[in-house]
Order: structure tokens, then sequence, then C-alpha cells
């Protein structure tokens, strides 16, 4: 499925009516317009380009069916009510240099969506974590414990010279 020619407009809702499962947003976009993939619910899959700087107002509003999703590192802006009322997502790595989440972006997802990680600096909107159980923690997401040294295999005594 290839970006429509409507979605040149800020401010067109497109909506989608599809029955794609997955959508790859092409190279050199750099928003992604208000409302695109508002109700999209056979969406299971979105890739999203490096050099995307925003995601427009509604966006990805109330799409069920999407249940993570990786933001490119060059998006600044996550506009007011972009994920609101997506209640399958269950993870979404911001990036670090987001600057802004605005009001309702991820409210009402329910209790699906694990704790978000805002980068230090990154304004957030009145009511963006609304109703969404899971909230955010402004910081980096803990690391794993690095793994266990291994374990050196048992070396028999030696035996007694005869």
């Amino acid at each position: 499925m290839s970006w429509p020619s409507s979605c040149a407009g800020t401010q067109s809702y497109i909506g989608c009516s599809c029955s794609a499962a997955s959508f790859v947003v092409p190279p050199g976009t750099t928003s992604i317009p208000q409302g695109a993939f508002n109700n999209c619910d056979s969406l299971t899959s979105i890739s999203l380009p490096d050099g995307l700087l925003s995601l427009g107002t509604m966006s990805f509003y109330g799409i069920n069916s999407l249940d993570s999703l990786i933001l490119p590192s060059s998006v600044t802006s996550i506009d007011h009510g972009a994920f609101r009322y997506s209640s399958g997502l269950q993870s979404i790595l911001l990036p670090d240099g987001l600057q802004s989440i605005g009001i309702y972006a991820f409210a009402n997802i329910g209790s699906s969506l694990e704790t978000v990680y805002v980068p230090p600096g990154c304004t957030v909107g009145g009511w963006a974590f609304s109703n969404t159980p899971g909230g955010y923690v402004v910081g980096h997401a803990p690391m794993p414990p690095p793994p266990s040294p291994p374990i050196p295999p048992s070396v028999p005594p030696p035996s007694p010279d005869p």
C-alpha cells in the first residue's frame, strides 16, 4: 500500500477504510497528517521513516490492532490525541530528541500500555496519559541487569602420584 496523494495537506482527515494489515510510510515524509490512520483497526504494523519529525493530531486515534511502535529518532513532536483510544497499544518507544507530547496524546488507552518512558526535557501536555494506568516516567527505561559471568567448569583435583 502506498501513501495516498491526498495526504499532502496537514489538515486532511483521510481516515483509513483500507483492509491492509501493514503500512510503510514512504521515505521523505516529515509529518503524519492529522487523522491519517484514524480508526484503522486492520492495521497491525506501521513502518515510519527516518527523518519523520511529527505525528499530527489524532493521527493514530482509535487503532486497536496496533500493539507496539518504535518512533524514529528524528521525531520531535506528538500532537494532541495522536494515540488516544488506541486500546491495543502495549508499548511505544519514544526517541531521546522528543520535545513535546500534546494533550490527550496517550489518553484512554487502558491497561494494555506499559509505562512510557519520556525523555528528559520533553514537555508533556495536560491529560496526556489520563485513563492510561501505566502512565509515564521521565527518564530512560531501566536497563536489564548484565548477564552473570559464566561459571567455570569444575576442575577435578589432581590425582595423587603412585
